[in-house]
C-alpha cells in the first residue's frame, strides 16, 4: 500500500497548516516551526487541510501550451507512472476515479468547471481536489485555465500543489500576488503581481533539470514567472487544485478551473 507524506509550516499565512483526520498519523516538533509536522495517511482515509509588493517578472514568449514529453536530456527513460500531461479533464464527467476531494466539502463540478468555494466567515477552510493516481512530471508539464480566483485580500488563496512522497511545491495566488513555496523554503517567495485578465492559463513544467511556472492570456504567449533548478524528484507526483481561507473573511470569493491539459479549450 502506498502512503503519502505531507509537510507544512505552521508559522506563516503563506504556508498552510494541516488538521488531522481519520487514518492520519502526525509527527510534530514542539513548539511548531516551519515544516515541523509530518503526516502519514492511508489513501483510503485521506482528508484535510492546509492552511510585500512583488516586483514584476520579465515577460518572454515561450512555446505553445501543449504539454509534451519534450526529449530533454534525461527524458529518454521509462517512468513507473504515466505522464502528467496524459491526464485531460474538461470537468464535465464528475470526479470519477480521477480526483479525490480532501478536507472540507466545498468543491464541485458544474458546467465544465471545477469550483472551489470557501465558506464565508470561517477559519481554515480548504476546498481541494487531488489526483487519485500518481503521474510523472519529470520532462513533462501540465496546464489549467483559471477563469476566476479568490478575492484579492489577505487570507484568501487560490492554489495548485505538486506533491511527491518527500515534499511539495506550492503555488498560490493571494492578495493580488503569486507566491511559491519550495521544499526547505518555509516562508515562500513572491513571483510578482497577478493580473486576472492576463494570467488565465497556468503552466507547470519540468525540463532539462529546471522547474518552471508560467502564465498566459491565450495559452500561446507565456510569461515565465519562475524558473529554478528542479527542487526534488518529480518522477512520482500528485497534484491538487483548490482554494481556501485561513482566517474569517466575509467575502472570500471562489476559484474556478477549466480545461485541464486541453489545448484550445475555452
Amino acid at each position: 500500500m502506498d502512503y503519502y507524506r505531507l509537510t507544512a509550516s505552521l508559522t506563516t499565512p503563506l504556508v498552510r497548516s494541516w488538521r488531522a483526520v481519520v487514518g492520519l498519523t502526525i509527527v510534530c516538533a514542539t513548539p511548531p516551526a516551519a515544516s515541523a509536522c509530518s503526516f502519514l495517511m492511508d489513501p483510503s482515509s485521506i482528508s484535510r487541510e492546509q492552511g510585500s509588493d512583488a516586483q514584476q517578472p520579465d515577460t518572454s514568449a515561450d512555446s505553445a501550451m501543449s504539454p509534451v514529453d519534450d526529449g530533454s536530456p534525461g527524458c529518454g527513460v521509462t517512468f513507473k507512472d504515466p505522464a502528467m500531461s496524459s491526464l485531460q479533464d474538461d470537468f464535465t464527467k464528475g470526479l470519477g476515479s480521477t480526483w479525490t476531494p480532501i478536507g472540507d466539502n466545498c468543491t464541485s463540478m458544474q458546467d465544465g468547471e471545477l469550483l472551489a468555494e470557501p465558506t464565508a466567515n470561517s477559519t481554515n477552510v480548504y476546498c481541494q481536489l487531488w489526483t487519485t493516481s500518481f503521474y510523472h512530471l519529470t520532462c513533462d508539464s501540465f496546464v489549467v485555465k483559471v477563469v476566476e480566483s479568490t478575492a484579492d485580500i489577505l487570507g484568501a488563496q487560490t492554489f495548485v500543489y505538486v506533491k511527491t512522497p518527500t515534499g511539495s511545491i506550492e503555488i498560490l495566488k493571494e492578495q493580488g500576488n503569486f507566491f511559491i513555496s519550495l521544499p526547505g523554503d518555509a516562508g515562500g517567495s513572491s513571483m510578482g503581481r497577478y493580473d486576472p485578465a492576463r494570467d488565465v492559463w497556468w503552466r507547470f513544467r519540468e525540463s532539462g533539470g529546471e522547474f518552471s511556472f508560467a502564465t498566459s492570456q491565450d495559452g500561446t504567449e507565456w510569461n515565465t514567472r519562475l524558473e529554478v533548478p528542479t527542487p526534488m524528484n518529480l518522477d512520482r507526483v500528485q497534484i491538487a487544485l483548490g482554494a481556501g481561507v485561513y482566517k474569517p473573511l466575509p467575502a472570500p470569493g471562489r476559484a474556478r478551473y477549466r480545461c485541464f491539459n486541453l489545448p484550445g479549450c475555452t
